[in-house]
């Protein structure tokens, strides 16, 4: 099974493949963070959602 870890501040911090019968670890999640520059992921919710500014994300975009 595919996991994804976070730090205490609920940032992802990678990813890592366990046994199907191991036990997820405290600060991980088995939902992808799919599609984000910033990941940052919310226990309550078990979602994954962007933290990064726009100006961050556009500044990583390619100049034409």
């Amino acid at each position: 099974m595919q996991i994804f870890y976070y730090d205490e501040n609920f940032m992802y911090t990678g990813e890592d493949v366990i046994g199907e019968y191991e036990e997820m670890p405290k600060n991980a999640t088995d939902v992808r963070p799919e599609g984000l520059c910033l990941a940052v992921y919310d226990e309550k919710k078990r979602t994954w959602s962007e933290s990064a500014s726009k100006e961050y994300i556009e500044s990583l975009q390619p100049k034409p």
